[in-house]
């Protein structure tokens, strides 16, 4: 009851600097959504220099993790201007780390799928042919070990000690 009554106590006392304060975080949260498609397009185009069609840039598999990571690092630029007190930037810092990790795992997954090119290079490479069923048995492992991982690292960043739960799976 004391969070909620020290939560309201803080909105009742926005003053006009608080109010700027507000208005420029939104405006770079706005500003981070407009650009960040422009953005991970230009990325996409400098590693891959050969892809000249913008259509297939856009259906790459970083396209969109990057697009999120630029959007989630405009939420942290507006985060850091709001100035918010301790507690609350420490929310809110750990919320974003969290969201970043289950956005690198999803484009990692997206990478070991059937239908990346990554595995229809490793496919073509090694010449393996006609039944799918090895390609999709490694790719579905491969996808929940990241996950896995995933949610082990965002475990370990909420606070908690890994070892103990591991240890805890261990045991019989």
């Amino acid at each position: 009851m004391e969070q909620l009554n020290s939560w309201m106590k803080t909105f009742t006392e926005i003053k006009e600097d608080r109010i700027l304060d507000i208005i420029i975080a939104v405006v770079i949260v706005i500003l981070s959504i407009m650009i960040s498609s422009f953005l991970s397009f230009l990325v996409i185009k400098i590693f891959k220099l050969k892809e000249k069609d913008q259509i297939n840039i856009k259906k790459h598999p970083l396209y969109k993790s990057i697009k999120r990571i630029f959007l989630f690092l405009g939420i942290y630029i507006a985060v850091l201007v709001l100035k918010l007190p301790e507690d609350w930037f420490r929310v809110c810092n750990t919320l974003i780390r969290i969201l970043i990790i289950w956005n690198v795992a999803g484009t990692i997954s997206n990478l070991i799928s059937p239908e990346s090119k990554l595995i229809r290079k490793i496919k073509e490479s090694h010449k393996i042919h006609g039944d799918d069923t090895l390609v999709n048995t490694i790719s579905k492992s491969g996808k929940v070990g990241v996950y896995v991982i995933a949610v082990f690292i965002i475990i370990s960043e909420l606070g908690y000690d890994i070892n103990s739960i591991i240890t805890g799976l261990r045991t019989n």
